[in-house]
């Protein structure tokens, strides 16, 4: 069976490890399978480190200028396959696909305007008139208040076998568009499950990690925009104060989010680190040693838990406070209803050895009791993908 996987990419760690999770999971259950992506997902060499097929013709991200006529001329060169397959006997064209899986993490959102979801609609469409499975892994979704975004919700439930949202609100959004609750459903993030390299026992330091994140200046509040980067600086103060080590983890790969760290250093004199780890698991690694982080990328947070290492958010959109609360530590969400004071206490809170041993076992028990239910989403999705199901 061949499935184009959407929406994963090499620049962003969190991408990559939805990729790289699906990859693997879907391996082990879907005998001879091959996965295809769109050109734009990496470069020739990343793509046969996942032996990843490429498909014919670039169509360019969802969202992009260059999506709908890539993804018209890919339709024509399927066409052409179905009527010379001698021609095309080597590439992978739209017609040799069994379905789409789709990775996306955050894309279908008022915050990211009409045009991703659009986009995906027209693709979740096409697979579903040729009689193909469409699959939308966990993720974060809505709001959904823009006219032209909610007609093309409906049209992607409207084609889509089964859709995850990864938290309450998430599917709340959805099934206020529609209440299919055979496709609408919920799970955890799929990477939660994935083991770091090398995290058994690991000795925590005195380090405490921080991850920034771009978003939080480009798609954030007027607020943010203007407190995130002296928020970020006092968090390092706090944690000198309290005798802990302060650095900043780098989450993307894009180049972005290293800026915010240079901008939060730019008038600092005390030499603070910035860690950049290519390999999203030996990053996940090096998170598990932390003694807590406070962080801005959902799956720098994700890595965090998923080690059973306590977390404060300073985040962008509903999916920080969801995750937070899917862990019970929803107290520890700093949103701009909260002063410096407030991120400065919660600092304080998980420098202290009891409470932080103590967050840590709130955090696994939390971890544990959504392990079941990724394990019954992944039975889900390939029931539907071998056809035994809708």
């Amino acid at each position: 069976m061949i499935f184009e996987i959407h929406g994963g990419q090499f620049k962003n760690k969190g991408a990559m490890k939805m990729l790289v999770t699906c990859i693997k999971q879907l391996e082990q259950r879907i005998p001879n399978v091959t996965f295809v992506v769109d050109g734009c997902v990496g470069n020739d060499q990343q793509l046969d480190s996942l032996n990843l097929k490429k498909l014919l013709f670039k169509r360019g991200w969802m969202g992009s200028k260059r999506f709908g006529l890539g993804f018209l001329i890919q339709r024509i060169l399927a066409v052409l396959a179905s009527l010379f397959p001698f021609l095309f006997k080597n590439a992978y064209t739209l017609n040799k696909i069994d379905g789409v899986i789709d990775v996306a993490g955050f894309a279908y959102t008022d915050q990211w305007g009409y045009k991703p979801s659009e986009d995906f609609a027209k693709l979740a469409s096409y697979y579903h008139r040729k009689g193909k499975k469409v699959v939308m892994l966990p993720q974060a979704f809505g709001t959904f208040t823009q006219p032209k975004i909610i007609n093309a919700i409906e049209k992607i439930i409207n084609n889509t076998n089964l859709i995850y949202a990864r938290d309450s609100s998430s599917f709340k959004h959805l099934t206020e568009i529609s209440n299919n609750t055979d496709v609408l459903k919920r799970a955890p993030d799929i990477t939660l499950f994935v083991k770091a390299n090398s995290n058994e026992n690991q000795i925590v330091s005195n380090t405490v990690a921080i991850i920034p994140n771009m978003r939080m200046l480009d798609q954030g509040s007027e607020f943010w925009k203007e407190n995130y980067i002296p928020y970020l600086n006092m968090t390092i103060d706090t944690c000198i104060d309290n005798n802990l080590d302060p650095i900043f983890v780098i989450h993307d790969q894009a180049g972005e989010d290293i800026k915010v760290a240079q901008k939060a250093l730019l008038e600092r004199t005390d030499d603070i680190q910035v860690l950049q780890i290519d390999d999203p698991w030996e990053l996940k690694s090096k998170l598990s040693t932390m003694q807590f982080v406070v962080g801005s990328r959902f799956h720098g947070l994700v890595a965090a838990l998923s080690n059973n290492v306590p977390v404060i958010s300073i985040g962008w959109s509903h999916k920080y406070a969801e995750l937070l609360s899917d862990f019970g530590l929803s107290e520890f969400l700093i949103s701009e209803q909260h002063g410096k004071k407030e991120l400065s206490s919660l600092i304080n809170v998980l420098t202290n050895e009891s409470e932080n041993k103590l967050k840590r076992d709130i955090v696994k028990v939390n971890f544990e009791k959504q392990r079941d239910t990724n394990k019954r989403m992944w039975n889900e999705v390939v029931e539907v993908l071998q056809g035994n199901c809708r």
